[in-house]
């Protein structure tokens, strides 16, 4: 699976992010939420929901300068 995100918005701390997510072959855009049978997925015994919701818990945190390969 792999998630590009194409857009970032949101007041305060309450961000959302859009983007696209590959299962497999198949690509659909998501905004939180990613339904099963979009990518073609049955659901497996114990798997009881259809929308699986997507949740993300990160930190940012400035680049630091490169350094010097001359030297």
């Amino acid at each position: 699976m792999t998630f590009r995100s194409i857009r970032v918005s949101g007041p305060g701390e309450d961000w959302s992010m859009e983007g696209e997510s590959t299962i497999g072959e198949v690509t659909r855009p998501i905004t939180g939420e990613i339904r099963r049978s979009g990518f073609g997925l049955s659901l497996a015994p114990g798997l009881h929901d259809e929308v699986v919701k997507v949740q993300l818990d990160m930190q940012f945190v400035e680049p630091c300068e490169p350094r010097d390969q001359a030297g």
